[in-house]
């Protein structure tokens, strides 16, 4: 099974009594030589997710993530993430993930959009709407930079 790999950002945790909201967005060219493929290769999308009131939030505000995408098999149970759109534009793929509402699980709800230039992983998204996926996220910090948030 292929993965699909992406680098994002931190940008936003936000708090509110109906719950919390981390926003990641791809990473930019300039941190360093690996953020700089990861750029080129997805250099827009977003990455939201909401979490239930008093639900821990496993992210750092300006923190690097390195996240991971695997198409499910067809029959498996469980929640995934959905893919609900992919639509070919001039030198790019969008494409657009899901994570059904379960306010008992973290995160709560999700989406994922992605603009991807690099042109070998369209094949992973092309003819597979309404596919689950696997979403995993691991911390990457980048040696010598800081958050550029306190």
């Amino acid at each position: 099974m292929r993965v699909i790999v992406l680098k994002l950002r931190v940008i936003a945790i936000s708090h509110r009594l109906q719950g919390s909201t981390v926003e990641l967005l791809p990473v930019t060219p300039d941190a360093s030589p690996e953020n700089r493929k990861f750029w080129e290769a997805t250099p827009a999308g977003e990455l939201t997710l909401h979490y239930a009131p008093g639900a821990e939030i496993p992210f750092t505000l300006g923190e690097y993530y390195t996240c991971s995408l695997t198409r499910r098999p067809d029959e498996t149970e469980g929640r995934s993430w959905r893919l609900w759109k992919v639509e070919q534009q001039e030198g790019q793929l969008d494409v657009h993930f899901g994570l059904s509402w379960h306010t008992q699980l973290s995160p709560a709800h999700a989406t994922l959009h992605l603009a991807i230039h690099n042109k070998d992983a369209w094949a992973a998204f092309v003819g597979e709407v309404n596919t689950g996926w696997e979403l995993s996220v691991a911390h990457t910090p980048i040696e010598g930079v800081l958050p550029s948030y306190p």
